[in-house]
């Protein structure tokens, strides 16, 4: 079963001693709330599986004046979509198990319901609704690859960075990549994050565009600001991560946290797809009794994709390009 006493069977002893003990005497580290799909991700509802969408492709169109009639331009559209996948939770307890012990406070008496006892609901809202949200964000949001036959969280769903390798290999509508940036370096962030804003196309300098990167490198890059000695400060909460003279800014996201990896697009371009209004926070429970035990079930369908290519940028290494194969930067 799922709940582990040994340890506090062994150090505290077999018996319950009702000595004031209480859920605040639970002490339990910090665990990562989901930030990428909740702060940045724009989400929508559908009844599909597969969210479909299409990219008009506009041809230049413009041309000297002729007499005669020479048409030229045109719509092409490209097929997108963002295949949703189901996860699960599948848990299992005996509350039974916490009666004899320094955990029995969390047991309920004769007349409950075992499926009432305290310490179900303590492990629904202290571990499962917790730690989906962390199992999201740290293994699947950013970091997952899809594998129908994997038990692990990053198996659950393809990641932003599939999407950034699909959108990088795109022979028709490809994301722009680019070169020349190099990996990020403590000592160059700062510079490195500059040059590649400027090597995005200026007609966005106003566009309130979003630069993903680990959480490590936007403080370094405001430690890099205040190292500048530019800057008219009371304090360093005054010293934001925009880049200088832009409407960009650059955000630390904890799904990227491990990786050398940077992308950027705007907030409504970074698509959170899921079947059910339910179905967001896996929040809907089924409890089931079994014997003595209690059976935890949940299941939803959730995917993440990028809704405009054009609208994405990320550096050759980020998505593997090499020197020997110079990436085309494509800007729309």
């Amino acid at each position: 079963m799922a709940l582990e006493l040994n340890d506090i069977i062994q150090e505290f002893g077999d018996y319950y001693l009702d000595s004031g003990q209480n859920l605040s005497r639970l002490k339990e580290a910090l665990r990562q709330p989901s930030a990428t799909l909740e702060k940045f991700g724009t989400r929508l509802f559908t009844r599909d599986t597969v969210y479909q969408m299409a990219n008009p492709i506009f041809k230049q169109l413009i041309q000297p004046f002729r007499k005669k009639f020479e048409p030229r331009g045109g719509v092409d559209f490209n097929p997108n979509e963002i295949r949703l996948r189901r996860i699960k939770v599948d848990d299992s307890i005996d509350p039974h198990d916490v009666e004899d012990n320094w955990l029995g406070f969390l047991a309920g008496d004769t007349s409950s319901k075992v499926e009432d006892y305290p310490v179900v609901k303590w492990y629904l809202e202290h571990y499962i609704a917790k730690q989906v949200q962390e199992d999201k964000e740290l293994n699947a949001v950013y970091k997952g690859k899809y594998d129908e036959n994997g038990n692990s969280p990053s198996d659950c769903m393809d990641g932003l960075k599939e999407q950034l390798l699909a959108g990088a290999s795109h022979a028709k509508y490809p994301i722009n990549i680019i070169s020349g940036i190099g990996a990020f370096a403590d000592v160059s962030i700062f510079d490195q994050l500059e040059a590649y804003d400027e090597a995005i196309s200026e007609k966005y300098t106003s566009v309130p565009l979003v630069h993903f990167v680990p959480q490590k490198w936007v403080r370094l890059f405001q430690k890099a600001k205040r190292a500048n000695g530019f800057y008219f400060i009371a304090s360093p909460a005054e010293i934001d991560a925009t880049i200088d003279f832009t409407n960009h800014i650059v955000v630390g996201l904890p799904s990227m946290n491990g990786t050398n990896d940077i992308f950027s697009t705007v907030k409504e371009n970074l698509v959170h797809v899921v079947k059910r209004k339910t179905d967001y926070d896996a929040a809907k429970i089924d409890l089931q009794k079994v014997g003595r035990s209690v059976n935890m079930l949940a299941d939803w369908w959730e995917g993440i994709g990028f809704g405009c290519n054009q609208l994405v940028w990320t550096t050759a290494e980020t998505v593997g390009k090499t020197a020997e194969e110079p990436p085309e930067t494509k800007e729309e």
